[in-house]
């Protein structure tokens, strides 16, 4: 896709206040920790253009239907998505519920699905099941789909077909 939220169709004075929302799921404090790291990231990269307002939500409380009820809500409106996780096989189904639950109420076109899935401990075959169902999702959501692999080209990336955003380089930002 790379079409969604262009920067550039905005304002200089609009992009540079904009606000991005980004939905956290993810499995324990370590893989916490490395979406944690990936949202400094875009913080610091994109600092002069956006600010980010991110929701966190652990899969252990995404299985209690209030939580999962306004998890949902936060994940169908975000513009960036990160699931990270580093246990091989299925995801848990209450977890897959609540993917196919935003899924279900996303009314907007656009948007990142970012997996951080793996662990340099398990080879990385074992999660192929999880990085096929999410490119899945993302594609019936309308959304991009930013492998982990990607996530460093992306973020020295200033072109117009960049998933992440971006204001052109001949417009100051405000």
């Amino acid at each position: 896709m790379g079409t969604w939220l262009n920067q550039s169709e905005a304002s200089p004075a609009t992009a540079a206040t904009a606000e991005w929302q980004v939905a956290v799921a993810y499995e324990d404090p370590q893989t916490r920790g490395r979406a944690m790291h990936l949202v400094q990231r875009l913080q610091k990269r994109f600092a002069a253009e956006l600010d980010f307002s991110t929701t966190w939500w652990r899969f252990r409380y995404l299985g209690d239907p209030d939580i999962a009820l306004v998890a949902r809500h936060y994940a169908s409106a975000a513009d960036i998505i990160i699931v990270s996780t580093d246990a091989p096989g299925l995801f848990p189904l209450p977890i897959m519920n609540w993917i196919e639950s935003w899924t279900a109420a996303r009314r907007k076109p656009g948007g990142v699905l970012v997996p951080l899935i793996g662990s340099p401990h398990i080879p990385s075959q074992l999660f192929s099941t999880k990085l096929f169902y999410l490119r899945h999702v993302a594609d019936r959501a309308q959304m991009d789909f930013l492998p982990q692999s990607a996530i460093p080209a992306v973020l020295e990336d200033p072109s117009p077909d960049n998933p992440l955003p971006s204001l052109p380089r001949d417009q100051p930002a405000a």
